[in-house]
C-alpha cells in the first residue's frame, strides 16, 4: 500500500491521437509493476456508439471488444480500467455533424435540458458498460464555458450557470445509476465562484452520494496555494481527489523534470490532506505531438514516491525502471531536452522551442531574436546523441527525435542569419542560405517520415493527417522562401519581408528562450488571421 488507495494514470485517447490496443495494454503491465492500481481511458469520444454513425467518425475509437480485450488485460493485471468520458463541454467534434447541431449550446458544450441529449449520453453510459467491467466513470464537466448563455438562451429564459450545472448532473447521474456508476466529475465549473449564486452548501446538498469531485491544479508548486486550494474543495464535497500531470501538450517535447517539480509537491499536500486518490493525467491539448512513453520517468518516479522507495531526492534505482519498461532511465530522460538543450534541467520555467523553432516563419519571424548564437551546434548534438539511441524497443521515439533535432539544428537561427545578409547585402552568406534551405527541406522531409513512423507504430491512424498536414506547411514554406532568396540574388526583386525592421515578439517582461511558450501555432506563423 503507497500513500494513496487510488493511484491512477489517464492517457488522453481522443485529442487526435488513439493508442492502438496492445499500446494500453504494454502500458498496463508496466503501470501495474510500477506500482499503480488505476488507468483511466480519456475517451471523450473514443469508442463507437451503435446507431451513433457521425460519433467519433474517422477519429479513432474503440469498439466495444477492444474495451473487453484492455479490461481483462487490466484485471490480469491488478489495474482498474475507468472510462472517463464527456456530458456536458468539450464535445465540440460534434458540431461538426449536423446530426448534432441541434442539441449543441454552443460549439462545445451540450444543450441542458434538451432530452434528445439525454438520449445520447444513455447511449455513451449503454456502450461503456458492455465493454469495460468497473463500476466507477468520470463524466467530465469541465471548462463548459458559455453554458446557458448560446442556443440555451433562444429556448430558455437566463438561467443561472450554477443551476443548470446542477440541472444537468443530476440528469446525468440518474442515467449512470441505471448502469450502476458511481460517477467522478473535474470541480472548477462547480467550484466557480463567478456569475452565480449558488453557493457551496448548495452545491454539497446536491451533489449525488459518492460522487467524487477532482481537483486539478497542474502547473501550481506553491504548498500554500494547494492547501488554500483544497480546503476550498472540502466545502463542497468531502470526496476529493486530486489530478496532476505529466506534461506533454502544447509542445513536441516532454517535460518529465519540470512536471515533477509539481507533482511531488501536490502528492505531498494531498497526502497531508488526508485524499485517498491521486491521478496522473497526460493530456495531449494544442495537438498530440508527444508519444506517451516518454513521460515514463516521470510516471515511475512518482509511483517510486508513493510506494516509498524513493523520497524524492537522490537517486531512484533506474535498474527497476529498465526492468519494468526495456528503456533507460537517463536516455528517456533525455528526450526532455528537445525543449532544454543545454540540459539546465529547468523546475520554474519552461519553453516550447521545439514548437518556437519548428513553426516560426523564417521571413516574418523574430522569436530567434531571443537564442543563443551556439544553438544550431547544440541540438546537432543532441540529434547525434538521439541517433546512438535509436536501437531497441523504443527506437521509433529516439529516431523521431533525432530526425527533429536535425531540423531545429538547422532552422533555429536561419531566419535571422538570412534577414541580417539581406539587410547587409551579403549575396555570399544568402548563397549559404539558400543551402541550408534545401538541407531543412531535407531534413523536414526526413522528420515527417520518422514521425509517421512512430505514430503508426503506437496509435490509430486518425489524427495523423493534422500533424503531416502542418509539417508539409513548413516544408512549402520553406521551398519558397528558397525560391524568393534565389529570386532576390538573380535578378535583385526586393523581399518586402527582410525589408522591414524586425523586432523581438510582445512578450512578458523577462521572458527568454527559457521561458517564452506559445502553444499555438498559428502564432508563431503570422500576425494575420486566419
Amino acid at each position: 500500500m503507497g500513500r494513496f488507495k487510488h493511484f491512477s494514470v489517464l492517457i488522453e485517447c481522443s485529442a487526435g491521437n488513439t493508442p492502438k490496443v496492445d499500446t494500453i495494454k504494454h502500458f498496463i503491465r508496466m503501470l501495474s509493476r510500477m506500482g499503480y492500481n488505476e488507468l483511466y481511458l480519456g475517451c471523450t469520444d473514443a469508442y463507437k456508439m451503435e446507431g451513433e454513425p457521425y460519433f467519433n467518425y474517422k477519429r479513432g475509437g474503440y469498439t466495444t471488444e477492444d474495451f473487453q480485450e484492455m479490461d481483462a488485460c487490466a484485471k490480469e493485471n491488478g489495474i482498474e480500467l475507468i472510462a472517463s468520458i464527456q456530458t456536458l463541454g468539450h464535445l465540440h467534434f460534434l458540431q461538426r455533424h449536423e446530426s448534432y447541431r441541434d442539441l449543441m449550446d454552443n460549439d462545445h458544450v451540450l444543450l441542458v435540458g434538451d432530452e434528445r441529449v439525454y438520449k445520447l449520453i444513455d447511449k455513451m453510459f449503454a456502450t461503456i458498460s458492455k465493454g469495460l467491467s468497473t463500476k466507477r466513470i468520470h463524466i467530465g464537466y469541465d471548462e463548459c464555458w458559455g453554458l446557458g448563455l448560446g442556443n440555451y438562451l433562444k429556448k430558455n429564459p437566463p438561467a443561472d450557470k450554477k443551476e443548470l450545472l446542477l440541472r444537468h448532473l443530476s440528469k446525468v447521474t440518474n442515467i449512470a445509476s441505471k448502469y450502476g456508476y458511481t460517477c467522478e466529475v473535474w470541480h472548477d465549473m462547480l467550484t466557480e465562484t463567478l456569475n452565480t449564486k449558488v453557493t457551496a452548501e448548495q452545491v454539497r446538498n446536491a451533489l449525488p452520494e459518492n460522487t467524487t469531485m477532482f481537483y486539478w491544479n497542474y502547473f501550481e508548486g506553491d504548498v500554500h496555494v494547494l492547501r488554500s486550494g483544497l480546503d476550498n474543495m472540502f466545502k463542497y464535497t468531502d470526496k476529493v481527489g486530486y489530478a496532476g500531470s505529466v506534461f506533454k501538450c502544447g509542445s513536441m517535447a516532454p517535460m518529465n523534470t519540470f512536471s515533477l517539480s509539481r507533482l511531488l509537491t501536490q502528492m505531498r499536500v494531498a497526502e497531508e490532506k488526508g485524499l485517498d486518490h491521486f491521478m496522473i493525467t497526460l493530456w495531449s491539448d494544442n495537438g498530440a505531438w508527444v508519444n506517451n512513453y516518454t513521460v515514463l520517468p516521470a510516471l515511475y518516479a512518482c509511483a517510486e514516491f508513493n510506494i516509498g522507495r524513493w523520497d524524492g531526492t537522490g537517486e531512484l534505482d533506474k535498474a527497476r525502471f529498465k526492468d519494468i519498461t526495456g528503456a533507460d532511465y537517463d536516455d528517456m530522460l533525455s528526450l526532455d531536452y528537445l525543449d532544454d538543450p543545454y540540459k539546465k534541467k529547468l523546475t520554474n520555467t519552461h519553453a516550447n522551442l521545439t514548437f518556437l523553432i519548428f513553426f516560426a516563419d523564417l521571413l516574418n519571424g523574430g522569436w530567434d531574436l531571443l537564442y543563443d548564437k551556439d544553438m544550431p551546434k547544440t541540438y546537432e548534438d543532441l540529434a547525434n546523441h538521439y541517433q546512438r539511441l535509436a536501437c531497441g524497443d523504443y527506437s521509433h521515439v529516439f529516431k523521431c527525435a533525432e530526425k527533429l533535432a536535425r531540423v531545429l539544428s538547422i532552422k533555429c537561427l536561419l531566419g535571422l542569419t538570412i534577414r541580417n545578409a539581406y539587410k547587409a547585402n551579403d549575396t555570399k552568406t544568402l548563397k549559404e542560405s539558400v543551402e541550408r534551405l534545401k538541407e531543412l527541406e531535407n531534413a523536414i522531409i526526413e522528420f515527417s517520415k520518422a514521425y509517421a513512423d512512430m505514430w503508426l507504430h503506437d496509435s490509430m491512424p486518425y489524427g495523423l493527417e493534422v500533424c503531416q498536414t502542418l509539417i508539409g506547411g513548413q516544408m512549402l514554406r520553406t521551398s519558397y522562401v528558397k525560391q524568393v532568396i534565389e529570386a532576390y540574388l538573380e535578378s535583385g526583386r526586393p523581399i518586402p519581408e527582410l525589408a522591414c525592421e524586425t523586432i523581438v515578439p510582445d512578450l512578458p517582461p523577462g521572458t527568454t528562450q527559457d521561458s517564452c511558450w506559445i502553444a499555438d501555432w498559428k502564432l508563431l506563423i503570422s500576425n494575420c488571421g486566419f
